[in-house]
């Protein structure tokens, strides 16, 4: 009996030895003939960046282990990823599909060799199809304006909404890669601005800036001759024709409407109804800025329309522009009108339309002249 549990015992202890150096054998790494080193992405650019032009556009990918016969190659398996799926999807099979403008990065990763993983850059265009700026903007030297705020590019879902940008005249009128319009002195500059996308649509917006000439020295007179002497009719503290060239809008120049009378003055139908500027000199002027009489809301005072003259005698006139409609919404704002640019000493201002039913007079605040400078 003894003799047989020894024997029981050796064939056991034999057994397990045995055990034990098949499990040291199985832990030994498996030798791999001519194993894969890489992935290959067949379809996909060299560059590594696929461009899609619309969206709903797909691609499929197809990515193989490289050496394609190598020894391990049946063991690849991929995942994909987007770091974006408002620009692109893709699917565990790897079709990718654009869904929004934009950028992002598209991963493919081996499951079982993460250490060949590959990234590439999707892009979704949406290409510009239009842009909008405005056609004219007026500045003073000194002032700035972001055109930027103010272009449009059409579709507004478009890849590229980087716009460059240019001036005819950067001594005059500067703009930066921003769009940031800079008036540096009187002039003007066409702002051309051009997207960025390879559609290269430009469009130009013309950027003025004014300079209002220096009113020291200037006189005016009127056609009044009224029966109290005067050139003018007295209003309060004021009325006179300098009080159009003090720089205070509160005064005012004040003449009877052609068949009324005020304060003493009368002007009969059909009496001329002007003023006149006298600069001292000729100067160029291609723009002139209305002020209404401040604090006195009463509309039947302003002028309607005017024409303009010019003269280097004071005696004969040239015409520059005819019923130029004056605004009268409101009695605070500067109204800024361009005309024809012109060289003269002396500037005549006709009344051309007023209220005829309300009021006796028309009064101005203020009359400038003015020039781009060129």
């Amino acid at each position: 009996m003894r003799k047989q549990c020894i024997c029981v015992i050796l064939a056991a202890a034999i057994f397990a030895a045995c055990d034990d150096d098949d499990k040291k054998g199985s832990l030994q790494p498996e030798t791999v003939t001519n194993p894969v080193t890489d992935i290959t992405v067949a379809n996909m650019p060299e560059d590594g960046t696929l461009v899609f032009e619309s969206l709903g556009a797909t691609r499929q990918l197809e990515v193989t282990p490289s050496p394609a016969d190598g020894g391990d190659a049946d063991r690849y398996y991929f995942q994909y990823s987007s770091s974006d799926e408002k620009v692109f999807t893709v699917t565990q099979d790897g079709l990718i599909t654009a869904i929004g403008p934009g950028e992002a990065e598209l991963t493919v990763t081996p499951e079982n060799n993460i250490q060949l993983r590959k990234r590439y850059r999707v892009l979704v265009m949406i290409y510009a199809t239009d842009l909008k700026v405005p056609s004219d903007i007026f500045l003073k030297a000194g002032q700035t304006y972001d055109l930027s705020l103010q272009a449009v590019i059409v579709p507004n879902n478009t890849t590229y909404r980087t716009l460059r940008y240019s001036s005819s005249n950067p001594d005059a009128i500067s703009v930066d890669e921003k769009g940031v319009v800079t008036a540096k002195k009187a002039g003007r500059a066409a702002i051309s601005v051009s997207t960025t996308d390879g559609t290269n649509i430009t469009r130009e917006c013309m950027v003025e800036v004014l300079e209002w000439l220096d009113r020291t020295g200037w006189t005016v007179d009127t056609s009044a001759r009224y029966a109290t002497g005067n050139n003018y009719v007295v209003d309060g503290s004021t009325g006179k024709p300098e009080d159009i060239i003090d720089g205070n809008q509160s005064t005012f120049l004040s003449l009877v409407k052609p068949g009324k009378n005020y304060n003493g003055c009368a002007a009969a139908a059909d009496d001329p109804f002007y003023f006149v500027v006298d600069m001292g000199q000729k100067h160029t002027f291609s723009y002139f800025k209305w002020m209404h009489r401040y604090g006195n809301t009463t509309v039947g005072l302003r002028a309607q329309k005017i024409s303009i003259s010019g003269s280097d005698d004071g005696v004969t006139y040239t015409l520059v522009q005819a019923d130029i409609a004056i605004p009268t919404a409101n009695n605070t704002d500067p109204i800024e009108i361009e005309i024809p640019q012109s060289t003269y000493r002396y500037v005549k201002v006709d009344y051309t339309q007023w209220d005829k039913a309300n009021n006796s007079t028309v009064q101005i605040g203020e009359f400038y002249l003015g020039t781009t400078g060129e």
